[in-house]
């Protein structure tokens, strides 16, 4: 028993709490663990969590998003050990701010709500137990910061008015200011600019008043955005750099590199690229140096919200006539926390990823290595040439869609093309809808033909994507076209693309063989083998000494969660399965033999996996998304999940993902994160993919053509060009045959 009125570290706890209301928070951080150590000694479990959340508020003050959310599950886990509700609240509140600021909106919303469902059940003797002030404010105030995050403008400004009559009722002047500036912030994006006004300049105010310098700084950066929509330019230039000043002044690295946004926009808008990349190159080193520690998650997230500095830098420098540094800038900010988790589990594995020279690889040297060094210009030439391939790297930047093409010589080319009105995303799912997509085992009533005018529908993504580099791209179709998408343009069928121009309308896979990678800094040689695995010469098709290859076909189907409805069975892949698996020297597993447990047991040490099956694109809780449907058991439901794939250490050197959607799932800033990610990051070199509901009988023809072109030698890449040119003498249809995509590493 604790008595509530004995407090060993109270001196320490107010010191600490005063360094964090002057801005010192590595010494509050110092201060606040010194009195941990005091309430761990004495058993004081309440103001241990209490302590826990002030180290928190540090770490997130500070930038270090890991630190604090570690802090702030302990401290969550204690509070409800020992029924400490309102302290319950207080650390969901917490967890829903630093959700904020890496960029995970809906996790936010729903701390958040979770913590003021818990504030409004606290009867009011506990609201004031052992925190005087009001919780209610900062709730409330910070639920409309995320959902105006997610555009919810609307509900955005109806909890940021609830919030200001929390912060008033409480007589809290600091809360009051926030609350001012979020209700302004909503009428801002509502279009409100009166009110918009009205509210900000009351917040400055307020702040000046209080000297509160956080929200002074929120309040100059809030009236910079709405000087920039007035068109107010040198205002809005005052306003930002001076809440700049104050955010470095404060050591807040990510609101510092907000205002550095802010600048660096409003450089471009008024045509000053030189000064705009200056400001924007300030941020981005800002935002870089918040990623030591993070989970993969939270880096894809914070990679997410950073996407707008990257893309404004890219522009500010093709603005001034530099587009290979654009490249460089591009390839920064994409795919960063998956090369780190690859170089992470490689060095775990005692493996290193590929070095493009013969030195070293820049992604990083040890498993003491947390960060991936992004690639530089001349590295990214060294692996063109030394991989004798050729690199398309694609950039969505704005109104205009950039193309760098790296040939093997190292020579670099820029392309730049407009984009019409109709957004991008519309125009794939468009074409997508007209090629008249099937589901694999269910029946499919095809489309009428379209118009005459409409005949390639997938005609005027060619011109978009391929047309303005046609002349640069290999002779030999033997020869590999890397392609690195970018957001919507993972969906492209790229294979299927045509040329129209032609007498014959060639489609793109007439002429190249085609792979894919999320960004040129995750791939490793495609034609060579990883560490410790087989060579191509040893590639294990024939082998008889010990099954080297797993091949899943039609399992016994689980229960769709979604619909409560078991999933349809596979006769199709069934006779995939049966024909493929000679070709691999091995037997497949059908039917109720195609469990979880006997494919996991398998799995790591194939050099080949073939699963033909259901592929779900739900994440199962686990926020990855993708799963492969196997026979279920009274273990398991029957779903290897993307979530769990991932944390098995695979040596395989291809894995075939002939089910439905695999190449699906939530699109990032760091490429698209669901199985085939899962995969490569186990260790994977290569995952073949599909990008909709495949069809039974075509994707059956397609596979065993594939295995039977692996077999005379062939790489994977052209294998499955080959495969595909023949599946379309007899599917012609580009939805029966141009659905598959292969990802290498």
């Amino acid at each position: 028993t604790v008595c509530l009125f004995s407090d060993d570290a109270a001196d320490l706890y107010q010191l600490g709490t005063e360094q964090l209301e002057q801005g010192k928070f590595a010494e509050a951080l110092a201060t606040f663990q010194a009195a941990l150590q005091v309430y761990q000694t004495n058993g004081d479990r309440l103001r241990q969590s209490d302590t826990l959340d002030r180290i928190g508020n540090g770490y997130d003050a500070l930038g270090q998003y890991a630190n604090a959310f570690t802090v702030y599950q302990q401290s969550a886990a204690i509070r409800q050990a020992v029924g400490d509700r309102q302290g319950e609240s207080e650390t969901l509140t917490n967890l829903g701010i630093t959700n904020i600021r890496i960029g995970q909106f809906n996790p936010a919303i729903t701390h958040l709500e979770q913590a003021w469902t818990l504030y409004q059940s606290l009867g009011q003797g506990e609201r004031s137990w052992l925190r005087p002030e009001p919780r209610a404010g900062l709730i409330l105030s910070n639920l409309a910061l995320a959902y105006d995050k997610v555009e919810n403008y609307p509900q955005s400004l109806q909890f940021a008015k609830q919030g200001l009559a929390q912060y008033r009722r409480g007589r809290d002047r600091q809360g009051e200011a926030i609350a001012l500036n979020r209700v302004g912030q909503a009428y801002l994006k509502l279009g409100n600019l009166a009110k918009a006004q009205l509210y900000l300049e009351k917040a400055k105010t307020l702040t000046e008043q209080e000297a509160n310098p956080p929200g002074l700084a929120q309040s100059l950066q809030s009236l910079g955005d709405l000087a920039a929509q007035k068109g107010q330019t040198a205002i809005a230039l005052q306003r930002y750099q001076q809440a700049q000043a104050l955010w470095q002044q404060l050591r807040q690295p990510a609101e510092e590199g907000s205002s550095f946004n802010a600048i660096g926009k409003l450089w471009l808008d008024t045509a000053q690229p030189e000064k705009a990349i200056a400001a924007l190159e300030s941020g981005v080193a800002l935002w870089e140096s918040l990623r030591p520690g993070l989970t993969d998650q939270d880096k894809i997230s914070i990679t997410n919200i950073q996407a707008h500095t990257y893309n404004l830098l890219q522009k500010a420098l093709v603005a001034t006539e530099q587009p290979e540094a654009a490249l460089a800038i591009s390839e920064r900010g994409r795919a960063r926390a998956f090369a780190e988790l690859l170089v992470h589990r490689l060095s775990l594995r005692g493996q290193q990823p590929h070095p493009p020279n013969g030195s070293s690889w820049p992604l990083g040297e040890t498993v003491l290595t947390p960060l991936a060094a992004p690639l530089t210009v001349d590295q990214i030439r060294t692996l063109a040439q030394t991989q004798a391939v050729t690199l398309v790297e694609y950039s969505l930047v704005g109104d205009a869609l950039y193309i760098w093409v790296i040939q093997p010589t190292g020579m670099i080319h820029f392309r730049q093309q407009p984009l019409n009105d109709k957004g991008l995303g519309e125009q794939v799912q468009a074409h997508r809808t007209a090629l008249g997509i099937p589901g694999r085992g269910i029946a499919f009533e095809a489309i009428a033909s379209p118009p005459q005018s409409q005949q390639h529908p997938l005609h005027d993504l060619y011109q978009l994507l391929i047309e303005p580099i046609a002349p640069l791209l290999p002779s030999s179709p033997d020869r590999p076209v890397i392609i690195i998408p970018h957001r919507e343009l993972f969906l492209v069928p790229f294979a299927a693309l045509p040329d129209t121009s032609l007498p014959d309308s060639k489609m793109l896979i007439d002429h190249h063989a085609l792979l894919f990678a999320p960004a040129i800094s995750v791939i490793s040689n495609p034609n060579d083998p990883a560490p410790n695995s087989p060579s191509p010469d040893a590639f294990p098709l024939t082998s008889t000494e010990h099954p080297s290859a797993l091949v899943v076909g039609n399992p016994a189907m689980p229960i769709d969660p979604t619909t409560g409805v078991r999933l349809n069975s596979l006769a199709g892949a069934e006779r995939e399965a049966l024909a493929i698996a000679p070709l691999l020297s091995t037997t497949s597993l059908i039917g109720t033999d195609a469990t979880k447990t006997v494919v996991l047991k398998s799995l790591p040490d194939v050099a080949i996996a073939h699963f033909a099956t259901h592929g779900l694109l739900d994440d199962f809780g686990t926020d990855i998304p993708g799963a492969l449907a196997l026979a279920p058991t009274e273990e398991d439901q029957g779903f290897q999940t993307a979530a769990e794939i991932a944390d098995v250490p695979l040596k395989a050197q291809l894995v075939v993902l002939s089910a439905c959607d695999t190449g699906r799932g939530r699109i990032t800033g760091d490429g698209v994160v669901g199985l085939s990610r899962a995969f490569l990051t186990a260790g994977v070199d290569q995952v073949i993919v599909s990008l909709w509901s495949v069809d039974d009988d075509s994707t059956a023809a397609l596979m065993t053509e594939f295995y039977r072109q692996l077999q005379t030698g062939e790489e994977v890449a052209i294998a499955l060009r080959h495969a595909m040119l023949a599946t379309r003498h007899q599917y012609p249809r580009p939805s029966d045959w141009a659905a598959f995509s292969l990802f290498s590493r």
